[in-house]
């Protein structure tokens, strides 16, 4: 139970962190390295047993909870004024809906350690991701038109 409580003190640490240093011009950027920065962190925990395992837990809670308010702020960037709510909504709906099929895809494993390293490739992925959008919206507004 204590051990919950601090990974989770340690999240909120992550939050304040990143919500202090985000600025609007480097969003993407952040987003993309916070999702990144998770990849080690997964392989680390996959390889750590018993009270070891605590510190990749700290640093991957204090890590990954850095993507709310920068995800949040980075919305508003992408999403037209008169359908943001509806859109922050849809947002926190796949974040729960999507999340909830965490425990079931870690649970399908036999070994946790491969559920770690599948989390690691996800979180890849999830890093990948707003950069390619960011090069992509870069690019449009960059053309000479």
């Amino acid at each position: 139970m204590l051990q919950s409580a601090l990974v989770l003190f340690c999240g909120m640490g992550g939050q304040w962190i990143s919500g202090h240093f985000a600025t609007p011009r480097r969003l993407a950027v952040m987003l993309s390295l916070i999702y990144l920065s998770n990849v080690p962190l997964f392989f680390w925990m996959g390889m750590s047993n018993g009270l070891v395992s605590l510190v990749p837990c700290c640093l991957l809670a204090f890590v990954h909870f850095m993507n709310q308010p920068v995800y949040n702020s980075l919305l508003p960037d992408y999403l037209p004024l008169k359908t943001r709510s509806t859109w922050f909504g849809v947002s926190q709906m796949m974040t729960f809906g999507v999340g909830a099929f965490g425990p079931y895809l870690v649970g399908s494993f036999e070994n946790y350690r491969n559920a770690y390293f599948v989390l690691a490739g996800i979180s890849f992925l999830a890093g990948v991701f707003p950069i390619a959008i960011w090069s992509e919206r870069r690019r449009r507004f960059e053309q000479p038109g």
